[in-house]
């Protein structure tokens, strides 16, 4: 039996198959068969590089090492990260999974403001105050990515996110909030990473508050500046059920 033909067997959601997930998902499915049905350790053959040795050993599968993006070689590639999950590899609004992250991008080369006179008036004036503090903020070249990470929440609070996203956008209209960047299927160049067109590397991260918001805090912070979110929510999911 083939992987596909296991996982087809496994996988009860309704419209999910298994040939829609990514490599990665259909892996941690397997191990996870794997492990709950004959335990965790794996007999496997392996070479000596060193002498050409071949051998037998026993690997723990529940301490099988991840590769980390930071670990990842950045040289000379073009890395773009999605900020929320997807039960498809594909990037549409259909087959969101969870939402982890509420972004904006600031175009600010289009107002009067300089980079640093945005950050120093959001730090002055606006976080905590108009709106929420951000958890990063990241310098993309010609503009500025602002992201609040939040614990992740199911695509079933999108009409709610988009709120939150069309508040924050007419917040920071001045510092030439970016409307077309508000869509959940959004990517972000990964910081550090090489633009192979340019040869440049960008973005660069400028501040980092590795604190996770719980998307209702960030609805409470929100709410506390007088705006009824639950009503924007509404105009949302009237849009997105409307034919």
């Amino acid at each position: 039996m083939s992987s596909l033909q296991l996982l087809k067997r496994k996988i009860k959601t309704p419209n999910v198959k298994p040939e829609d997930l990514l490599p990665g998902d259909r892996n941690a499915i397997i191990l996870f068969l794997r492990t709950s049905s004959y335990g965790t350790n794996y007999t496997v053959q392996v070479t000596d590089p060193r002498n050409n040795t071949t051998f037998k050993t026993v690997v723990d599968l529940t301490k099988l090492k991840y590769k980390e993006l930071k670990e990842t070689d950045l040289t000379e590639e073009n890395i773009y990260i999605t900020l929320n999950t997807f039960f498809k590899p594909y990037r549409r609004l259909e087959c969101i999974k969870e939402l982890n992250f509420v972004y904006i991008d600031l175009d600010y080369y289009k107002t009067k403001y300089t980079k640093e006179q945005v950050i120093m008036n959001l730090e002055s004036n606006y976080f905590n105050k108009i709106i929420p503090a951000t958890n990063y903020i990241i310098d993309s070249g010609r503009g500025l990515a602002l992201l609040w990470n939040i614990n992740k929440v199911p695509s079933q609070a999108l009409p709610l996110w988009k709120a939150i996203q069309e508040y924050l956008y007419h917040q920071l209209k001045e510092f030439g909030a970016d409307r077309q960047a508000l869509d959940a299927t959004r990517v972000l160049r990964v910081p550090g990473s090489i633009n192979s067109k340019s040869k440049t590397t960008l973005p660069s991260l400028i501040s980092c508050d590795a604190l996770v918001s719980s998307f209702p805090l960030i609805i409470e912070g929100i709410s506390g500046f007088g705006v009824s979110l639950i009503a924007l929510s509404v105009k949302y999911t009237n849009v997105a059920n409307s034919p």
